[in-house]
């Protein structure tokens, strides 16, 4: 199947955003005696954030995405002392720092020189972020605590590497000073020997130095946007929580009430307002909100009934007056009222497996909008939700894992017998390499011998030699039969997706100096490997300690699906070129694989595996019809027809247009790939 765009189509695109992040964190606690005890957690942490150009993004409009990277780490720890039974003192230290790499559009001054206007992302920064606080419990069940924090913000990767953006340079990360103090009481018998009741009511004060802002600048291609630093801004006020327990009856009831919001664009100019352009406009929390829901259990808790009351107050900051134009889809106040919303659900309990769920969300159908929301869009209404929850594998608790290789100590525990049917879920990563040549598809409409040679250059400068990489996810089943003497003969299938996919790049083969000499990239070729499928056989034998090994062959099937795009002109001056034919082909390939691996049961039903396997496809045709097989690019010529009175020559000159023959591309490959994966299987 092949599907092509010609020039002057619609181009498809896409944008990749890849987060990936890990913590790794630690307690411990420790007794000193008469001294107290102390709790001490540290820990390290990481995210990386990558943001991708889409294929053919940038030949849409003026504006150019942007493409870069984002690593931030960071170490923590914290520690909680107890030195008497009323008071605990906490403190914590924080180190953090990034480094990002990346381009944006050049962007140009709006004056009569058109001045590039210098824009400095920044590489890299870093800092400490101290707390400490205190905790005085005078008598049971009464507590007062105070807080502070100075915590440092380091510039996000929209900050660093944004959309047609300009950078302040010398941009400092925001460092957030906060206090907070409050009361903690806890009640019981308050209402009735068996109730329970909680109240926390603090005050907050939290104050930005160096606020990360954004505004419009008028530039020559438009309207940019940049992003600076100004002095801060500073949010304080109240906030209450309360809970109350008895006898199935429960009430939770919280409340946020905003005494100050404010932004400072220098240290004398600080107003209760927003800033024009800047996304705090649509960042600024209602005034005031309260939240009560109740809720009651029956029929020996099997039963939950409840309801929920929410309501939102007006905005606890105006919106700054407009100073520039452009951009306001992105950066318009959305404005909303104040509203109240009543939700209702029930659960039920069936078993200890399974509960039902039923919920109504709005219940009075009110109209409303988000006051935290990006777009002027109305929340839903009157909503229903249902739900049945139960428990994969029964009641049976995945036991302590056990030595892969036991001990005579350890020979007590019964061989496991591998009959019967199982299924399963895997992870793996797939690494596969394409080999191939590439023809005309069809050479009929070329009458001229040099042009023929040229497009068979051409075809033959496209062959596939590409190894490419991805992961891969999905399910397995299978059956086995187990003989006296622990070999263990099986069947099993497989069906997952693939992520492996990758990009080759034909350059111009050396019919054109020209272009060769300058990199001029003929054709790209993308190939993504959407789903993998097999049925193989097994033979393993199975070990008295739960393992068994072995190994498998089959047959396997996969999806490859394979783009191609194409220049649609180019000029010598310059050797500006811009996509303009876009194939696709797609094919399932079926081949031959083995491999082997091993399995290990956990316990009577559940066992993880690790498996590798090899599988080869033959070769397959992927063909891209529009594919020009021969184009010239628009040229002039000159010829002298005179001689003018300084003896110099007087030229006369042509304009030649370009042509292109649509014969197509058939591309022929083999592929290979090696997988690796792990999985769990359930034993029926």
């Amino acid at each position: 199947m092949a599907v092509g765009n010609r020039p002057g189509g619609e181009l498809p695109h896409r944008h990749q955003d890849i987060h990936v992040g890990t913590d790794l964190a630690n307690t411990s606690k420790f007794s000193l005696d008469r001294y107290g005890s102390l709790d001490l957690t540290y820990g390290v942490s990481y995210l990386g954030q990558q943001v991708g150009l889409g294929r053919y993004a940038e030949y849409y409009n003026i504006v150019m995405p942007s493409a870069g990277t984002r690593d931030e780490w960071g170490a923590f720890t914290k520690a909680s002392y107890k030195p008497v039974q009323w008071l605990t003192l906490n403190g914590g230290l924080r180190y953090a720092s990034f480094s990002a790499d990346g381009a944006t559009q050049r962007i140009y001054g709006n004056d009569s020189t058109a001045t590039p206007i210098e824009s400095g992302p920044p590489r890299g920064a870093g800092g400490y972020s101290p707390s400490a606080g205190i905790v005085i419990e005078p008598v049971k069940n009464l507590q007062f605590y105070t807080n502070y924090s100075s915590a440092l913000r380091l510039p996000s990767l929209m900050e660093t590497i944004g959309t047609f953006t300009i950078v302040e340079k010398g941009l400092k990360p925001e460092r957030l000073n906060s206090w907070d103090a409050g009361i903690n009481i806890n009640r019981e018998g308050l209402l009735a020997q068996t109730d329970i009741a909680r109240l926390k009511f603090g005050w907050f004060d939290w104050q930005v130095k160096d606020y990360i802002s954004r505004a419009t600048q008028e530039v020559k291609q438009g309207t940019a946007l940049r992003i600076h630093n100004i002095f801060g801004a500073r949010f304080n006020g109240y906030e209450l929580s309360a809970r109350y327990e008895n006898n199935g009856f429960t009430a939770d009831l919280g409340a946020n009430y905003y005494t100050r919001v404010e932004y400072c664009v220098t240290e004398e100019t600080c107003g209760n307002m927003s800033l024009y352009g800047d996304y705090a406009t649509n960042h600024v929390p209602p005034k005031y909100t309260v939240d009560l829901k109740l809720s009651q259990k029956l029929f020996d808790d099997r039963l939950t009934l409840g309801g929920r009351a929410y309501y939102v107050g007006p905005r606890s900051a105006a919106h700054g007056d407009i100073t520039s134009q452009g951009y306001s889809a992105f950066i318009s106040q959305i404005r909303w009222n104040p509203y109240t919303l009543v939700d209702v659900f029930a659960e039920y309990k069936i078993d200890d497996n399974y509960t039902a769920a039923l919920r109504v969300e709005n219940l009075t159908d009110q109209f409303y909008v988000d006051p935290l929301g990006l777009l002027p869009q109305p929340g839903p209404g009157r909503t229903f939700y249902a739900s049945l929850t139960g428990k994969f594998g029964g009641n049976q608790p995945i036991p302590r894992w056990s030595p892969t290789l036991r001990t005579a100590t350890n020979a007590a525990r019964s061989p496991t017998d591998w009959s019967g049917p199982y299924a399963g879920a895997y992870l793996g990563f797939g690494k596969a390499h394409t080999e191939g040549a590439t023809s005309v598809l069809d050479p009929r409409g070329e009458t001229s011998a040099s042009h023929v040679a040229i497009n068979e250059a051409n075809a033959a400068a496209e062959s596939a030699n590409l190894g490419f990489s991805g992961g891969q996810a999905g399910v397995q089943a299978g059956y086995n039969w187990q003989f006296e003497n622990r070999f263990v003969l099986g069947v099993e299938a497989d069906v997952g997706k693939s992520w492996a996919e990758g990009r080759q790049d034909h350059m111009i083969p050396d019919i054109n100096q020209t272009f060769q000499a300058n990199g001029v990239v003929q054709s790209r070729t993308y190939h993504k490997i959407d789903w993998t499928a097999s049925v193989r056989g097994r033979l393993g034998y199975a070990f008295t300690n739960g393992l068994m090994l072995y190994g498998t062959a089959g047959a396997a099937i996969m999806r490859e699906m394979v783009s191609r795009d194409q220049d649609s002109f180019l000029r010598f001056a310059d050797l500006d070129y811009r996509v303009g034919w876009v194939d696709y082909s797609a094919a399932t390939r079926i081949g031959a694989t083995f491999g082997g691996g091993g399995e290990y049961a956990i316990n009577d039903h559940w066992s993880l595996k690790s498996e590798y396997t090899y599988s080869r496809f033959g070769n397959t045709d992927y063909d891209f019809d529009s594919a020009p097989t021969n184009r010239v690019a628009p040229y002039q010529t000159r010829e002298v027809i005179g001689v003018n009175p300084q003896g110099g020559p007087i030229y006369r000159y042509t304009n030649h247009p370009g042509y292109s023959v649509a014969n197509g591309r058939r591309a022929s490959s083999s592929l290979d790939l090696h997988s690796v994966k792990v999985g769990l299987n359930y034993r029926f």
